[in-house]
């Protein structure tokens, strides 16, 4: 007979969030890539991310990790991070805004880039009679005459 063991509860974790500025290469690169979710890669790239180390042929001797290790944060990513980037798969602009805006149709997308760019939104599309009147004006052998602003000049020649 078999006796069931109950453990206790365990305390909620201190941690609550996931962490800022996160380092991209704690991941494996196959597991980024083949494991993940685009859903959990925004979630953990959302707040910038960071490269810790380079590729792990600068790391096989002390003389290789002094040419990297004391660099400022910029200039480590600027020399040694893009490398140790293209191992990984990012999430596109696209995957992204579908992750964040989930609901959101891609006119509403639109909509709101149009805005943050400060650009005109996109001419309609022309009907077919759209185009009549500049055909009409186009043509030099018509003239157009232009009523006053008032309309006719009196109201007894309406129909005359």
């Amino acid at each position: 007979m078999h006796q069931r063991i109950e453990l206790p509860t365990p305390e909620p974790s201190a941690i609550t969030t996931l962490p800022k500025h996160i380092a991209i290469d704690y991941f494996e690169p196959e597991y980024w890539n083949e494991v993940l979710t685009v859903q959990r890669k925004v979630e953990l790239l959302k707040d910038s991310y960071i490269v810790a180390m380079p590729l792990p042929e600068l790391c096989t001797t002390w003389k290789n990790c002094w040419k990297w290790m004391d660099l400022p944060q910029a200039k480590f990513m600027w020399k040694y991070g893009e490398a140790v980037l293209e191992l990984y798969d990012m999430p596109t602009d696209k995957q992204i805004d579908r992750v964040l805006f989930p609901f959101q149709s891609d006119d509403d997308k639109a909509a709101v880039s149009s805005e943050e760019d400060d650009t005109p939104p996109p001419e309609p599309e022309q009907g077919p009679n759209d185009d009549m009147d500049t055909e009409i004006q186009g043509r030099g052998d018509i003239e157009l005459e232009q009523e006053p602003m008032g309309g006719h000049d009196s109201d007894d020649n309406l129909y005359n």
